[in-house]
């Protein structure tokens, strides 16, 4: 279960911590005030189930394992162009940095980060090493569907540059949280960046995370695409005890 949610600049939140989380928990507040992109955070990190190594030739360790978003989410649906829909914004990130090599990996370059020297301005996602070298996990399509890698608990410590100030303010370590990264410009708080980390947005969750494969985001959109207005008024009329069995069967 997750317990604990620290965030650095995900949409409209510069940063902030939440904590005691319970097994179902209901989230009350006006518009725009930050929702829908906590339960974005909760998604996409939970759909984050490729498994893949962060290459970053700059820092020590330079591999990091870590995991990427799966291709499809439960109900079937791109991750990211799941939330790109949501927001009106185009369904093809045109602009991403992601290049695929001919290794089959994907090589991130982020020109605008003013430092030219630091370590997450250029690294690459590759599949993870196997005995006889590493198979390609990745293709064409992920240069723009992928914009994320979560780094899972780890006993080495993330190197202070790739550290967020807030995530020192907050004693957030690696050892016992889930920590991810995402570029995609659209969901990185754009205002007042000062450090290389602020061209992040980052998120740490403290618990345990849901299998990916069984992850999904269920709002009225998913309802308005997959409930048609005759299923309800069938199930009302004809099942009984329809909510529990359809409780069940999720």
């Amino acid at each position: 279960m997750i317990k604990r949610l620290v965030i650095h600049r995900f949409r409209g939140i510069r940063q902030g911590t939440l904590e005691n989380f319970g097994k179902i928990n209901v989230l009350i507040g006006p518009n725009n005030s930050g929702k829908t992109a906590i339960l974005e955070m909760l998604y996409l990190a939970g759909v984050a189930g490729r498994e893949c190594e962060v290459l970053i030739p700059e820092v020590e360790p330079s591999a990091w394992p870590a995991t990427t978003l799966n291709r499809v989410d439960f109900l079937y649906q791109e991750p990211m162009l799941r939330l790109r829909k949501r927001h009106n914004e185009p369904k093809v990130w045109d602009s991403s940095p992601a290049v695929l090599t001919d290794e089959y990996t994907l090589s991130v370059e982020l020109t605008y980060i003013p430092e030219k020297d630091h370590p997450l301005r250029k690294f690459t996602l590759a599949a993870p090493p196997e005995e006889g070298g590493r198979k390609p996990v990745f293709g064409k399509r992920d240069t723009t569907r992928i914009s994320l890698f979560r780094l899972s608990p780890h006993t080495v410590a993330v190197p202070e540059r790739l550290l967020p100030d807030y995530f020192d303010e907050q004693d957030v370590t690696l050892e016992n949280t889930f920590w991810v990264y995402l570029w995609e410009d659209p969901w990185v708080y754009r205002w007042d960046k000062r450090k290389p980390a602020d061209y992040f947005s980052v998120w740490a969750i403290g618990g345990r995370l849901p299998d990916a494969d069984h992850v999904l985001f269920f709002d009225f959109h998913t309802v308005a695409e997959l409930f048609e207005q005759k299923f309800a008024q069938r199930a009302y009329k004809e099942v009984k005890n329809w909510e529990s069995l359809i409780a069940y069967h999720l």
